[in-house]
């Protein structure tokens, strides 16, 4: 479990270092003024193109306020990484899917169908935009209609659910999906938005940390 949870933190901190050189190259114009040799093995290198990176780094500098192949790039791993990583430990994972159900109880339902959905549009989708397929949703909006249910919602309030959480006592995740209304073809983002899909990320992130100390303490009081 450890080496999946490893993972899912890593796209994490990918996200925020990303986003974080995105930001500064918005607000500063760097440039490379010779290639740069990259070691690809013991006796290999790749060379990073001078010309090619001071040239995008121009865009991204001068169009700031515009989308930019990194920071979208960045983004859409990262959140495929890590819905994709907390699906994998959900199905494969029997420890830990009882530590999530402990830790969500009604809201689990809600947050599993959330990140199946959002893993299975990221992980198929070839388009910028994000177009959702019918297959994408299809088997799981079967399944919800086999459980009487149209709409998940997810409402996870941190401190209802986690006594570790010493944050706002009102700081929340919050996502909506109607599969009775969802159709194919439509925008990802017109579903999940950018900034939920940013606070789901937080929540696998936080969740992680948060089964990761309770295992630790569970660990240390075995004799």
């Amino acid at each position: 479990m450890q080496h999946y949870i490893e993972l899912l933190q890593g796209y994490y901190k990918f996200l925020f270092l990303g986003k974080f050189f995105e930001t500064e190259a918005k607000s500063k114009l760097f440039a490379l003024s010779h290639n740069l040799p990259i070691a690809t093995g013991e006796h290999t290198k790749f060379s990073i193109n001078a010309d090619l990176t001071s040239s995008l780094l121009a865009e991204i500098h001068k169009h700031a306020r515009s989308k930019n192949v990194f920071g979208y790039l960045v983004e859409i791993s990262a959140f495929r990484g890590i819905f994709s990583v907390m699906r994998e430990m959900i199905e494969n994972i029997p420890s830990f899917r009882a530590a999530l159900k402990s830790i969500f109880a009604d809201q689990y339902l809600a947050f599993e169908q959330t990140i199946r959905f959002l893993r299975n549009v990221l992980s198929h989708s070839s388009t910028p935009s994000l177009i959702i397929q019918q297959e994408d949703f299809q088997k799981q909006k079967e399944f919800l209609a086999s459980q009487k249910v149209k709409k998940v919602r997810l409402h996870f309030v941190y401190k209802q659910h986690l006594p570790e959480w010493e944050g706002s006592e009102e700081y929340a995740c919050d996502a909506e999906i109607d599969f009775a209304v969802l159709k194919a073809q439509t925008s990802l983002r017109k579903v999940v938005s950018l900034h939920q899909m940013y606070m789901l990320s937080e929540l696998c992130y936080n969740i992680s940390k948060v089964i990761t100390g309770r295992t630790k303490k569970i660990t240390k009081k075995k004799p």
